[in-house]
């Protein structure tokens, strides 16, 4: 199956597919509410949409022979701040996701893979993602090391809908 199964890259008409594999995404390793995630996918899917014709986000999505999209990912590029003698954006992989019935296959290393050539052709020195830990295996295989960096939770904050600092959605 490897061998037939085609990678291509993603287009708008792939959203409805691309949010459907977000959402089943964080049903995978998180419990979240049913409500929670319809809002979810609503914001997604307008993010998304707006990023991938800005061309600041590509997504790529793996199809059997009979035309089945059975996985995708995709890689966004965040704004950081400037230092010297490199770019103001750096590449991260979200949205990783494979079918169930498809797993283990080497599907989603291909994507990965896919993900990771377009951001070196484009010149960026490196790219990230944030694991969920059972993923953690599939990445450190395909090349990705563990990096630290420190964080602090806000455990009983509730979000705000802010979108950029200072601006509400």
């Amino acid at each position: 199956m490897k061998a037939r199964v085609r990678i291509r890259k993603a287009t708008l008409r792939d959203l409805p597919l691309l949010v459907r594999h977000r959402r089943a995404m964080w049903e995978d390793f998180t419990d979240v509410s049913s409500s929670a995630l319809d809002r979810g996918d609503v914001i997604y899917r307008l993010w998304l949409q707006k990023r991938m014709r800005a061309k600041t986000t590509v997504a790529f999505v793996a199809e059997t022979p009979a035309g089945l999209s059975i996985a995708s990912g995709a890689v966004f590029l965040r704004d950081i701040d400037p230092f010297p003698d490199a770019p103001s954006t750096s590449p991260h992989i979200i949205s990783m996701f494979t079918e169930k019935e498809h797993r283990g296959k080497g599907i989603a290393s291909r994507i990965l893979r896919e993900l990771v050539n377009w951001c070196q052709a484009e010149g960026f020195r490196g790219v990230t993602l944030s694991p969920a830990p059972k993923a953690r295996p599939l990445y450190r295989r395909v090349g990705f090391e563990r990096a630290w960096m420190m964080v602090m939770r806000f455990p009983n904050s509730k979000p705000k809908g802010r979108t950029r600092v200072g601006r509400r959605r």
